[in-house]
């Protein structure tokens, strides 16, 4: 009689435990955004309760081993705790909450309230077949088995269920990081070959590479950890049906039919389980490897490397010759036997209808596309110089230009990782575009919200701070306003009289400000002199 007492009171108990459990829940969750007074109570109260339930659960472990007194004893505890429990609900439950908090903390509370019953909506499915096994043991136990053995039963059922809770909440956290990091690596992989250009013109593969490298190891890592404890919960479960059916067999309680096929097949899926760490590298190992020959495939479109025969220079000095030059692009011929000669420090502008080769012309400059004829940086041929060089002799602004999601001010010195923060603001300050990138925030992540003009800024600002000597511009301000877009040339004209720059304008009022405009029509270009000089518009 005393085990049957003792097995539906700690069945009973145990159901209470966990209803306190998910009860206290959002409130501990609250706990660190809290007000002060509130955070102490809480505090306060949680150490009590969790303090009396680890007595109360002593107090009936040791009940069912030993005598009826401690069970009795751990019950009471138990609930005096829960009335503790409730009434400090009740006291909560009447808080005006939305004056208590600010908006800020109330909408962390809300998210860390939807965070709790996801995971409890998930939880408890997954957790049902542990608790159908559980139940099964507590009734299927005989009567009048012996006592060692009962008690022995109860105690393994309770560290079971505790076991197979603990792994499950665990591999939902790391579900959670793995499915994290795999979305950085999409994203890192997806802004890489957007800016497969940039990386090019930049020589920052290598730079962009290790990153990407350390995407997939935190993704490696993430799931080496989740398919380790999706096993470890597969063990668990196979030795408790185990366990509890041997104890069945210990106690007398009976076997019949499919019982006896149920420990056999437990059996046999229990032993190559714990034989799972070669299974699993080799089905890790063919993961990564499959994965690794797909990424490969993809990375050949834009890596480039250098052969011994390239030569170095990092100096621009007299003139950038394009000699005879043409052009194809997906089959059908863009530019036709281009020649033209731009001076060091002149600043061109560059024309045309739309689909006239004009911005195939700039990326034949950089060394983007496949050309006859030649391209001379001071006489010497740029497929002759290696990446560095180019790197260190071209700045590049895109027509769709892409941002990396990171900070505002990561992406300012995403290819010049050596200049300090400061030097990055006061660029900004000289450039006249710093009022518009507070507004921003330095410190902001980009994501949706930033605008395609707000793009442009970052990118010119980015150019500016890399200082190279020739810089080459698709279309720089053809989302600003009138007010940014005349900070910009303004400073282009005023402040960068040192520097080449080559620049496709589509606004005519603009032709005006350069001293040569080049313009672009059936794949031939016509130079037509200084605009200032002879009236181009």
């Amino acid at each position: 009689m005393v085990y049957v007492v003792g097995r539906r009171v700690l069945l009973g108990v145990l159901c209470l435990y966990i209803g306190c459990l998910l009860l206290s829940r959002p409130v501990l969750d609250a706990q660190e955004v809290l007000r002060v007074e509130i955070v102490a109570l809480r505090a306060s109260v949680t150490r009590r309760m969790f303090g009396w339930c680890v007595c109360a659960l002593l107090g009936i472990s040791i009940g069912v081993l030993l005598s009826l007194l401690p069970l009795l004893l751990g019950t009471y505890l138990f609930g005096v705790s829960f009335i503790d429990f409730y009434n400090t609900f009740l006291r909560f439950k009447w808080l005006d909450w939305r004056h208590e908090l600010d908006s800020q903390v109330y909408a962390a509370v809300h998210r860390k309230a939807s965070g709790l019953s996801a995971m409890i909506v998930g939880l408890f499915p997954r957790l049902g077949g542990s608790l159908v096994a559980v139940v099964h043991a507590l009734v299927c136990i005989k009567r009048d088995a012996a006592f060692e053995v009962a008690g022995m039963s109860f105690v393994v059922i309770l560290f079971y269920l505790a076991i197979a809770t603990t792994l499950l909440l665990v591999m939902m956290r790391l579900k959670t990081k793995s499915g994290d990091a795999l979305g950085r690596l999409s994203l890192k992989a997806h802004e890489m070959l957007l800016n497969c250009e940039a990386i090019t013109v930049y020589n920052s593969l290598d730079v962009e590479l290790d990153e990407f490298d350390e995407c997939c190891s935190d993704v490696v890592h993430a799931l080496r950890k989740e398919w380790v404890v999706c096993h470890l919960k597969s063990v668990a479960d196979a030795v408790f049906d185990v366990i509890s059916r041997v104890c069945l067999v210990k106690t007398s309680s009976g076997l019949y039919g499919d019982d006896l096929f149920a420990i056999r097949k437990s059996v046999e899926v229990t032993l190559p389980r714990m034989k799972l760490a070669h299974g699993f590298l080799l089905d890790f190992e063919c993961v990564c490897a499959s994965s690794a020959f797909y990424l490969g495939q993809r990375m050949d479109g834009f890596e480039v490397e250098d052969s011994d025969e390239k030569v170095d220079k990092h100096v621009f000095e007299r003139a950038l010759d394009v000699r005879c030059v043409s052009c194809e692009h997906q089959g059908k011929p863009v530019l036709s036997d281009i020649t033209v000669c731009i001076p060091y420090g002149q600043k061109v502008a560059v024309t045309g209808l739309n689909g006239v080769g004009k911005s195939t012309f700039v990326k034949v400059l950089l060394g983007l596309y496949r050309h006859g004829g030649k391209v001379l940086v001071d006489g010497m041929d740029i497929d002759l110089l290696t990446r560095r060089s180019m790197s260190s002799l071209f700045s590049y602004i895109p027509q769709t230009p892409v941002l990396f999601r990171d900070t505002v001010l990561e992406n300012l010195r995403c290819f010049n990782k050596k200049i300090s923060s400061e030097e990055v603001f006061n660029r900004c300050v000289e450039l006249g575009l710093d009022s518009e990138l507070q507004k921003l925030g330095y410190g902001s992540v980009v994501d949706e919200t930033v605008t395609p003009a707000q793009t442009q800024m970052i990118f010119f600002a980015r150019e500016v701070i890399r200082d190279r000597p020739i810089l080459v511009m698709d279309e720089p301000t053809s989302m600003m306003d009138e007010v940014c877009e005349k900070e910009v040339f303004g400073y282009v004209f005023n402040e960068m009289t040192e520097k080449t720059v080559i620049c496709v304008v589509h606004n005519p009022d603009l032709l005006c400000l350069f001293d040569r405009v080049l313009v672009f029509k059936d794949g031939g270009c016509y130079d037509c002199g200084s605009p200032r000089v002879e009236g181009v518009t």
